[in-house]
């Protein structure tokens, strides 16, 4: 059924280094045109040593002591300015980078746009110590060049109009996966958060057996869309601000968060981080209750969705009864994890959703000759910018199963699921607000929706020619 899309719009590239991520493959994707295969090996390696540089401080200061410089592909994690314009970069890898203001653009909001995107920079080892707070690793940037995103409309165009498609079916194409029953079910409260109701993010906890695509799709996300990536629950300093060095944290730096293994939370962390989210999530104001070494309270305001991703086993035993309402089932699990009541946080999220099936991605994914295909970031973007177009603003009711912000979440998520699917599938808003106060699964509505479809299609009569032989 996808083979002509699969074949003229998907992108398909050998791997040739082990532990390179695929999404860093398609995300510099141009680099490997026209090139053989040597020359691809070549670049493959060369890119992915400039993307590690950005993960390990030690990395990066062992290229420092051989070269006396280093080329790094790197996407701030934090940033700080001083009002001399000297600006200094977190990298993942915990090295700092700095730059004078001038050299990332013109304007307040330009530059706050570029601090917000992938980068390639060529550094130096400083003469001198330059981070007036930190004693991490400091690195001077005698070259910058911002990785800004491109949207190709004119192929995310085709996409949608050409092929027959629904627009979830090509978003799941885009990601590099066979449309199905089993991957719509695992995508759908995912891309869900990748979309804007009114102006305002959606934001979508989900727990799943391993093996689901959980870290690819983060990582994808961080290249197609600059989100960030933590694989395990952040600090506050890391997440919002660090007083230390008055530098804003990954809310200021990024389009969206995704978060993993919540079901391995961190106490400590979140008890800080607790009230500071359930703010920054429900109106976008970020403010942590600390002040910096020169006195400065720590507020900013940003609205971007949040994904929390967690493992619904531990080895081969599930954690969680299946007849539990998801909602309260992650209830449960938080409020063990931190013996704090987290109803209130919870309750900013749209979408809890707990799929108990095991869906192992592997099985789903495009291959061809043994190589893993997708769409282009660039095809990516535009796609999720065109649907964004689609999505209505139409009130519904709340049958008294939700109201107040569940209310809210439950418009939010029944006309953003229209757009996915488009104007053949009709979801019953009551249904919508069901799987939102968690009476009913994601599965179960999917279930409900296209059973609705098949019963509406007229049937052709089928004569049992048995049990005609049989009166005879």
């Amino acid at each position: 059924m996808f083979e002509e899309v699969i074949e003229k719009e998907l992108i398909f590239v050998r791997k040739y280094i082990k532990d390179i991520p695929l999404p860093l493959l398609t995300a510099f994707y141009k680099e490997f045109e026209g090139r053989s295969e040597d020359e691809v090996r070549v670049r493959q390696n060369e890119i992915f040593e400039m993307y590690s540089l950005s993960l390990s401080a030690n990395a990066l200061a062992i290229e420092l002591a051989i070269n006396q410089m280093a080329e790094i592909i790197f996407k701030p994690e934090s940033y700080s300015v001083t009002p001399h314009g000297d600006v200094y970069f977190m990298t993942r890898g915990g090295a700092i980078l700095t730059t004078k203001v001038d050299a990332l653009g013109e304007s307040r909001k330009e530059i706050e746009n570029v601090i917000s995107n992938w980068m390639y920079a060529i550094v130096e080892k400083p003469k001198r110590k330059m981070h007036p707070y930190q004693k991490n690793l400091v690195a001077k940037i005698t070259e910058i060049e911002p990785l800004l995103t491109n949207y190709d409309y004119e192929s995310a165009k085709r996409v949608l109009n050409d092929y027959g498609l629904k627009p979830v079916e090509a978003l799941l194409l885009a990601f590099g996966v066979i449309p199905c029953k089993e991957t719509i079910r695992l995508y759908l409260p995912r891309l869900i958060s990748l979309f804007y109701y009114n102006g305002m993010p959606v934001h979508t906890i989900q727990l799943t057996n391993t093996d689901s695509g959980k870290s690819y799709f983060g990582i994808r996300c961080e290249f197609a869309f600059n989100f960030t990536s933590f694989s395990e629950f952040p600090s506050p300093a890391k997440l919002i601000y660090d007083a230390r060095n008055a530098s804003k944290g990954a809310v200021f730096v990024s389009n969206g968060i995704v978060i993993d293994e919540i079901d391995k939370l961190n106490k400590q962390r979140f008890e800080e981080s607790y009230q500071p989210l359930n703010t920054g999530l429900e109106n976008g104001i970020w403010r942590r209750g600390v002040q910096t070494i020169s006195g400065i309270n720590l507020e900013g305001y940003r609205l971007i969705p949040f994904i929390l991703f967690g493992n619904i086993l531990q080895g081969e035993d599930p954690l969680y009864l299946v007849a539990e309402n998801p909602r309260n089932t992650v209830i449960s699990l938080l409020d063990n994890a931190t013996g704090m009541s987290t109803y209130s946080f919870v309750e900013r999220f749209a979408i809890v959703d707990v799929i108990y099936k095991r869906i192992p991605i592997l099985d789903y994914v495009i291959k061809k000759d043994g190589i893993y295909g997708s769409m282009r970031d660039s095809v990516l973007r535009a796609l999720i910018s065109l649907i964004q177009e689609r999505i209505k603003i139409q009130e519904i009711d709340g049958y008294g199963i939700v109201n107040g912000r569940l209310r809210r979440h439950a418009e939010a998520v029944y006309n953003i699921v229209s757009a996915l699917f488009g104007e053949e599938v009709e979801f019953d808003d009551k249904d919508i607000c069901k799987v939102v106060a968690g009476e009913l699964t994601v599965e179960e509505l999917l279930n409900k929706v296209f059973k609705e479809k098949e019963q509406s299609t007229p049937e052709v009569e089928v004569i049992d020619f048995t049990k005609m032989n049989a009166k005879v």
